[in-house]
């Protein structure tokens, strides 16, 4: 009997793997195609992209993983009765019973797998990857300076930029034209020869170095004040405009019932029972003291 229940498990195993490889890389796939596009605009390091994908997989394990176990059902049993092999069991003495007791056995401990699995993985990487999604939402997509537009870099200033032509070799700029909006009493616009742009230490901060241009100003209320300020060299820093991940602080815990375990799930429940009682309690006061109040009053 030890033979046989070996046999059938063995037939098991070959499509449970197939069949939970299979639809892992097709819901991978998906979220790869859903989330990549968005992910890669924000300039992130491939490390974050790749621990991104790496928090789903948990999550598309619990789903696939019955999944699997059904498949593997189905095509076991299938082949052993497109074989005769059932039949040849039944006959040989072996009961339905004795054919499903090592299926049933396996599938109890797939079960407390799949319980541990959930109570303490998933939701523990749920959580961390609900923290990651609201990181990367706080996360500017990087500035991409197109010739012959205009271009706003945001950030902390209100700039508008104008590139005539860029040398993509060198990373020189010509004919660039510079709106500053800042001061709304001030029409202030930077014109120079060339430049190059690049980024700060930090990776935040855009630096503009700028060569052989004019600065004009004209105030809003008195145009006749103008003035023109020319320069050989001038550098105009526009603050965070770069895309830099900053990871949420760990005090911020809070966590939705996809990311709580069962003991979290419990206290939830426990605190939601004892505010629910004090809210009754409440209301129960509040409409004694209403009657009262009317009851006197008449």
């Amino acid at each position: 009997m030890k033979i046989l229940s070996r046999y059938i498990l063995k037939e098991h195993l070959g499509p449970l793997l197939f069949g939970q490889a299979v639809f892992t890389v097709i819901l991978l796939m998906n979220q790869v195609a859903r989330k990549f596009d968005e992910l890669a605009r924000r300039d992130l390091d491939p490390e974050i992209i790749a621990h991104f994908f790496v928090l789903t997989l948990p999550f598309i394990l619990a789903v696939t993983f019955p999944m699997g176990v059904l498949v593997a059902t189905l095509a076991a049993f299938g082949r052993l009765s497109a074989d005769n092999e059932i039949t040849a069991m039944k006959a040989s003495g072996v009961s339905l019973y004795d054919m499903l007791t090592p299926l049933l056995g396996a599938a109890g401990c797939l079960t407390l797998f799949m319980i541990w699995f959930n109570h303490g993985v998933l939701s523990e990487t749920n959580h961390e990857l609900s923290r990651l999604e609201a990181d990367i939402a706080r996360t500017k997509p990087t500035f991409v300076l197109r010739e012959g537009s205009i271009n706003e870099p945001g950030g902390s200033g209100n700039y508008r930029l104008v590139v005539d032509r860029i040398d993509r070799r060198s990373d020189r700029l010509y004919g660039v034209r510079i709106h500053d909006a800042n001061d709304p009493a001030l029409q202030r616009t930077i014109v120079a020869d060339s430049g190059t742009m690049g980024y700060s230490a930090n990776g935040r901060d855009l630096v503009l170095d700028l060569h052989k241009g004019t600065v004009y100003e004209l105030k809003l209320r008195k145009p006749s004040e103008h003035r023109a300020l020319h320069f050989d060299r001038q550098q105009l820093v526009i603050r965070n405009v770069g895309s830099v991940l900053e990871r949420g602080q760990d005090e911020d815990d809070y966590r939705t019932d996809r990311e709580m375990n069962f003991e979290q799930l419990l206290a939830e429940v426990r605190a939601e029972r004892v505010e629910l009682a004090e809210a009754d309690s409440a209301a129960v006061s509040v409409a004694r003291e209403e009657l009262q109040a009317y009851l006197t009053g008449a």
